[in-house]
């Protein structure tokens, strides 16, 4: 896919897709050889929220609430740099950080659902690059929000269940699917133009 012929977000999302691969062969080489690989997963955190932010940036810029979104964006910058240092060391899942990304990211997808309810437009809802992007972010990140929330309450009971960990699979497929759906009727929609 030619990556020039991508609007602004677009790119952020192609590049959220190659960090994640790498984060993700990283993460496997390094839990091979140290049985461990939380701090890939502590770097990962902190990136995802600043690729989010020019995603977002670029979607709702100049819309209302974005100056408190964009606030929001630096406060979770820092507190996952907080909880990276003092809270969840690099030695455990930086799964606080995980939950609140998740949370700060679907506010900023169900927002640009509204403006797209404000200002329709005569395409139809599944040829819109946007109506994927953010129905896969919300999507995974509620559904992230669960599985990442659901086994620390569990441990914090000392309660045993492996339900969470079959929603990941089903959960990553449709979030890579639905964006590159969205990267295609990007790409597609800026060629017609």
């Amino acid at each position: 896919m030619a990556f020039s012929k991508l609007s602004s977000p677009y790119k952020w999302v192609a590049a959220l897709l190659w960090i994640t691969s790498i984060s993700e062969f990283s993460s496997l080489a390094i839990y091979m050889i140290w049985k461990f690989n939380a701090p890939i997963a502590h770097l990962y955190a902190a990136l995802c929220v600043v690729i989010y932010y020019k995603i977002y940036e670029a979607l709702l810029h100049g819309r209302k609430g974005w100056s408190l979104i964009r606030i929001l964006f630096a406060l979770l910058l820092v507190f996952c740099i907080i909880n990276s240092c003092f809270i969840q060391s690099i030695y455990i899942l930086p799964t606080h950080s995980v939950n609140a990304t998740s949370l700060l990211v679907v506010t900023c997808s169900l927002m640009v659902f509204v403006n797209m309810l404000d200002e329709p437009v005569s395409t139809s809802l599944w040829r819109q690059s946007k109506f994927w992007l953010n129905a896969s972010v919300f999507f995974y990140h509620t559904t992230s929000f669960v599985v990442w929330t659901v086994p620390n309450y569990f441990q914090a009971n000392q309660i045993m269940s492996e339900i969470p960990q079959y929603l990941v699979p089903v959960m990553c497929c449709f979030f890579y699917a639905a964006l590159a759906v969205s990267l295609y009727l990007n790409k597609r929609e800026n060629e017609i133009r």
